[in-house]
C-alpha cells in the first residue's frame, strides 16, 4: 500500500481542495514519467514499433512479440509511476479531472504520428522490395484498420453521448488531428500495397487477424490499467 508523503506541502484545502501531482514538485516527475510511459504503451506506438521491427526482420511474429513485451512493460511501469505520484496526495483530495499541459498532448501526437509514418514507410519499402506472401500485406492493413477503429471511439462517443459526459474539445483536439493523420497513413499504405501486390489474392481472414491483434493489444492495455489501478488502491485518507 502506498503511503502519503509530502502532506505538509499540500495546498491549503480552504483555497485548493483538490490537488493534482502537477501541483507538487515532489510528485511531478513521477506523474510525467507515468504519462509518457502510458503513451509508449498505446496501440499506435505498438503498431509503429512493430512496423519498424518488421522492416528489419524476416518474419512478422517476432516484431509482434517484441512490441507486445514493450507495451506490457511500459503499461506496468506507467501504473507504478502513477501510484508513486498520487501517493503524495490523500485520496479524498485527488483531482482526476485535471488535464495535462496542452503541449504534452501536441508533442505526443507529433511523436506518435511521426513514428507511425516512419514505421509504415520502412514496412512498405520492405514489403514492396521482396517477394512477400499476400497475407503479410493483408495482415499489416488489418493492423492499421484496428488502430483507426480504436482511435475513432472518442469522436464517436462525443457525437452520441450526452453533453455533460462528452470530453472537452481542448483536451481531445490533438487526438482528432492524430486520428486524421493516422487514417491518412493507413489509406496511403493500403493503396500502395494494393498497387504493388496482388490485392485480389488478399484473404479477409488475414485482414481480420491483423485487426484482431491490435484490438487484443488495446484490451490487454485496458486490463492492465484496471488491474494495476485496483492493486495500487488502498484506504488512504
Amino acid at each position: 500500500m502506498n503511503t502519503i508523503r509530502e502532506e505538509g506541502n499540500l495546498p491549503d484545502p480552504a483555497i485548493q481542495p483538490l490537488v493534482h501531482p502537477l501541483d507538487l514538485p515532489a510528485a511531478r516527475r513521477s506523474f510525467a514519467a507515468s504519462w509518457w510511459l502510458d503513451q509508449l504503451a498505446s496501440p499506435t506506438m505498438f503498431l509503429a514499433l512493430a512496423s519498424m521491427l518488421w522492416a528489419i526482420s524476416n518474419n512478422y511474429i517476432t516484431p509482434i512479440l517484441v512490441s507486445l513485451v514493450v507495451t506490457v512493460c511500459a503499461a506496468f511501469a506507467s501504473r507504478y509511476q502513477s501510484g508513486e505520484a498520487w501517493s503524495h496526495i490523500p485520496r479524498k483530495r485527488h483531482d482526476h479531472q485535471r488535464h495535462v499541459p496542452l503541449w504534452w498532448s501536441v508533442a505526443q501526437t507529433a511523436i506518435s504520428t511521426l513514428a507511425l509514418y516512419v514505421g509504415l514507410i520502412l514496412l512498405l519499402g520492405w514489403i514492396i522490395a521482396r517477394d512477400f506472401p499476400p497475407g503479410v500485406a493483408a495482415f499489416s492493413v488489418g493492423m492499421g484498420i484496428g488502430i483507426v477503429l480504436i482511435m475513432s471511439t472518442t469522436p464517436l462517443w462525443n457525437l452520441g453521448a450526452p453533453r455533460h459526459l462528452r470530453s472537452e474539445a481542448r483536451a481531445w483536439s490533438p487526438q482528432y488531428i492524430s486520428l486524421a493523420l493516422t487514417a491518412a497513413a493507413v489509406v496511403f499504405s493500403s493503396v500502395t500495397l494494393a498497387g504493388a501486390a496482388d490485392a485480389e489474392s488478399w484473404q479477409l481472414i488475414d485482414i481480420a487477424t491483423g485487426t484482431a491483434v491490435i484490438l487484443a493489444v488495446q484490451c490487454l492495455w485496458l486490463l492492465i490499467h484496471v488491474v494495476t489501478s485496483r492493486s495500487s488502491s488502498g484506504p488512504r485518507t
